[in-house]
Parts: C-alpha cells; sequence; structure tokens
C-alpha cells in the first residue's frame, strides 16, 4: 500500500514540474503577445533607420542586415516585455532569450566583417587594373554606402 501511495506521489509531483515548465513557458495568448510587440519593436526601429538613411541621403535606405539583425532583437523585445525579467531568465525561455540577443549581437558583425573581406578584395583587384578602367569602376558606378 505504501508503494503504491509513493508511486502516485512521484507521479504527482513529476506533473507539477512538467505544469511547472508550461507555466514558464507561457500560453498561446502571451506568445502572441511577444510576436506582435516584437513586431511593432523592429518595424519601428527599421523605420526609424532609414528615415536617418535617406536624411544622409545614403542608399539603399533598408538593408538585409538590418532586418536580420532587428528580428531577434524584437523578439527578445517581446519576451521581456511580455514576461517580464523575471519569467524571461528560468530555464526554459532563458534559452530563448538568450539566443536571441545574441543573435541579435552577432548579426551585424558577421555583415560587418564580410563587407570589410569585400572591400579588401575589391582594393586587390583595383591596384591589378589599368588606371582607365579603374576610374571607371570607381566614379561611374551608384553610390552605394555602407
Amino acid at each position: 500500500m505504501s508503494q503504491i501511495a509513493c508511486y502516485q506521489q512521484a507521479r504527482c509531483s513529476n506533473r507539477s514540474v512538467a505544469l511547472d515548465y508550461k507555466a514558464n513557458m507561457g500560453t498561446v495568448r502571451e506568445w502572441i503577445e511577444v510576436f506582435v510587440a516584437g513586431a511593432f519593436y523592429a518595424a519601428w526601429m527599421l523605420v526609424w533607420m532609414g528615415r536617418q538613411r535617406r536624411r544622409d541621403d545614403l542608399r539603399p535606405v533598408l538593408h538585409i542586415d538590418d532586418v536580420l539583425a532587428w528580428a531577434p532583437m524584437g523578439l527578445w523585445f517581446g519576451i521581456v516585455t511580455t514576461f517580464h525579467w523575471q519569467r524571461a531568465f528560468h530555464m526554459p525561455l532563458l534559452l530563448i532569450t538568450i539566443g536571441s540577443f545574441a543573435t541579435a549581437c552577432l548579426i551585424p558583425i558577421a555583415f560587418q566583417l564580410a563587407r570589410k573581406r569585400r572591400r579588401s578584395d575589391e582594393i586587390r583587384s583595383l591596384t591589378s587594373m589599368s588606371g582607365d578602367a579603374c576610374y571607371r569602376r570607381l566614379y561611374l558606378r551608384p553610390r552605394m554606402v555602407r
């Protein structure tokens, strides 16, 4: 009789652990709020950066690396605003919260390194060109500054 009671208690305690993880992960309503808040935040930041680039007359106004950087930052913002600091940094959500923040920080660094590598390749190719070809390549192409 005591073994059955012990088994039922263990089963109930495991169920409470499973319910605790569900409580930490949030409900569907909370995740919809996460994505809506994150989408508004990311869209606002993209509009803000686009206005600054348009004011400085830089083309293109919107870069793909900006979109890829602000999307995970929007997810992070949505998680932190919906679940607040206490729930956002507990175990199941901790992986998503830190992962989205790290991704948002690493994407611009990766694009910047790729851009530097591309520029150094261009400089290497320009030094091997004749003067006329170098002039055409540098001054007769559209202005794309990043």
